[in-house]
């Protein structure tokens, strides 16, 4: 699980620390950071687990604006079972704004496995011994340079691989076609049917997301993979026409309320048996609210039974009054200035809390 955040000296994130539990509810106005608390998850995930260059990941043009400071500081906490993985990330930025890397560790309860800086690599065993010192300069992680063996640091890696941050995107699904399998959903959602190819090897996971969506689109029978081309796969999705015999439609041909089904539902599916971490922005869009309500449902239990995590951005106010009060926190800035991040607990006082939100009640200070 994914239990803390530190940020400083991105966009408007100075000095920013977040604790998260199993179901985490990100609220507050537009401009205050919600966005890009998911672009930090991405960026580190991008740099740290799938070894993109530091000058393809970070750019100068989100320093803070009212800064003058040339490093950007990134932690990422992971508990597992009394464990605790900490990884720390600090970029530099020179005179010409080329990015690189100051330091770059990973701890496993306060004890190193992997520390990076002043040009010099030093690994550690699983039990905190050091290892092999040599040295580098670094362009990209050294976690993805190092060779990947069976051990604590690979496991850190597996708990990135598992992070997936969407906004749905239903126009951009359709316009897609799937040439391959991706084990990953793109931040866009527009390779979902390249990720539905993957996630289809996993025969219980599909049968349970066809039940799901059985009983959630009204007619829906099951999914099928037609071949287009060589390895091109188009996804046709079947409705019952009558007792006997099903009617096909190709997924460019479904409304953009019933991908957006399709998608959080499959998300929920992949967090229960692969263990994805769902970071889903505003996942009410296209939807109405008897559509979005039993999803929120099954997240909800999901989360707080099976071992899930989740954090969600969100101003719908069904959302917001059924999930905020244990599990919100309202993130504010005063005008141009860095932003502050609070739990939401609300006094009893008649007043819902999307009340208090519309009102600008809720931290009126």
């Amino acid at each position: 699980m994914l239990t803390r955040i530190y940020v400083n000296n991105f966009r408007c994130l100075v000095n920013f620390e977040i604790n998260l539990s199993s179901l985490n509810l990100l609220l507050g106005a537009n401009g205050v950071g919600k966005s890009t608390l998911f672009d930090v998850i991405s960026k580190v995930q991008m740099f740290a687990f799938f070894g993109m260059r530091a000058n393809q990941v970070f750019f100068s043009a989100d320093l803070t604006k009212w800064q003058s400071i040339e490093n950007q500081i990134f932690e990422l906490e992971f508990t597992e079972e009394r464990a605790t993985y900490r990884y720390e990330l600090a970029i530099h930025f020179s005179d010409s704004f080329e990015p690189s890397v100051l330091y770059e560790r990973l701890w496993y309860n306060d004890g190193p496995l992997l520390r990076y800086e002043h040009g010099e690599v030093q690994l550690y065993h699983d039990d905190f011994r050091a290892d092999v010192t040599y040295p580098l300069n670094a362009a990209q992680s050294v976690l993805t340079l190092v060779p990947q063996r069976q051990d604590k640091r690979n496991h850190f890696r597996q708990m990135l691989n598992r992070m997936l941050v969407v906004q749905i995107a239903p126009t951009l699904i359709k316009s897609v076609p799937s040439e391959n399998e991706s084990r990953w959903l793109n931040a866009n959602s527009a390779n979902f049917v390249s990720w539905y190819r993957y996630l289809s090897q996993n025969q219980g996971l599909i049968i349970q997301l066809t039940q799901a969506l059985q009983q959630i689109i009204d007619g829906f029978s099951h999914f099928s993979l037609m071949d287009i081309g060589e390895n091109r796969r188009a996804l046709i999705v079947h409705f019952f026409a009558d007792n006997r015999r099903t009617t096909e439609y190709g997924f460019y041909q479904l409304s953009d309320g019933q991908c957006a089904l399709i998608v959080l539902y499959a998300a929920l599916y992949a967090a229960k048996f692969e263990g994805v971490l769902l970071c889903i922005d505003e996942p009410e869009n296209f939807l109405a609210l008897p559509e979005i309500q039993p999803w929120l449902t099954a997240l909800y239990d999901q989360c707080h039974e099976e071992n899930t995590q989740a954090i969600l951005i969100s101003h719908h106010p069904r959302i917001i009054n059924d999930l905020a009060n244990q599990n919100g926190f309202w993130l504010d800035r005063q005008h141009d200035g860095p932003v502050r991040v609070r739990p939401i607990a609300a006094e009893d006082g008649g007043i819902s809390i999307a009340q208090l939100i519309e009102r600008g009640w809720l931290y009126d200070d």
